[in-house]
This record gives structure tokens, sequence and C-alpha cells, in this order.
């Protein structure tokens, strides 16, 4: 699958405890509760360090990025998905990304939830 990143989030053991096996397309976000830090790497390179007090942040909105671009009314089950023609983070339906994928299984989603309606999940 192209335009992706997988995501993973971790104490600092447990990201040293992967040694070689760090997946170099793989987005680690590290936090370390005891000193309310964190840092975040792409595969093994660090690509942004923090020691800053992560309580005391500014508050700010995922649509303040300026690559991402949403489209009101945002949906519960709304996801992220890049848009390499805008080189901007949009938002789209869970169902509709599920249709292209396999437009003949129709699927059911809620906040909590995606489930088969025809069997075929």
């Amino acid at each position: 699958m192209a335009n992706y990143v997988k995501f993973r989030r971790g104490t600092p053991e447990a990201f040293k405890a992967l040694g070689t096996r760090v997946e170099q397309d793989t987005l680690y976000f590290i936090f370390d509760p005891e000193k309310s830090t964190a840092d975040l790497y792409l595969g093994s390179k660090l690509i942004s360090s923090g020691d800053n007090d992560l309580n005391n942040l500014p508050e700010m909105n995922l649509g303040d990025l300026k690559d991402v671009s949403l489209e009101d009314p945002i949906s519960s089950s709304d996801v992220l998905v890049y848009n390499e023609q805008t080189k901007h983070w949009e938002n789209r339906a869970l169902e509709d990304l599920l249709e292209t994928y396999n437009p003949t299984t129709s699927v059911k989603v809620d906040e909590t939830s995606i489930e088969s309606v025809n069997g075929q999940l």
C-alpha cells in the first residue's frame, strides 16, 4: 500500500528493546512519563526531540498544521489520507476508503467499531 506511514508509541525502554528491528517506514512516538518528555523518530532517525514539559504545551488544532486540509463536517469515523496531488493530508470517511478497496463489501461504521453488513469483512 503506497502513501502511508505506520505509527507506534511507547517508552524509551521499549524503543531501545527493538534494536535492529526498528522499521524505517514507521513513525515512533517515544514518551517518557517520568520526565514528561517525548521524542519522535522516523525509523531509527530522530526527527524531533522535546525536553519540554508536555503538560504545558499551547492548545493546537489539527487544522492549524499547514499541510492538513480538513473539510467540514468532520465525522468521528473520518481518517486522514495523504493526497499526493495537493501534498496535503485530508479527512475522508472511512466508509469511502473501504469502498475504494473492495466496492462489493458493505460496512457499517460507528464511533467504536467496524462491522460487516454482508459477511465479506
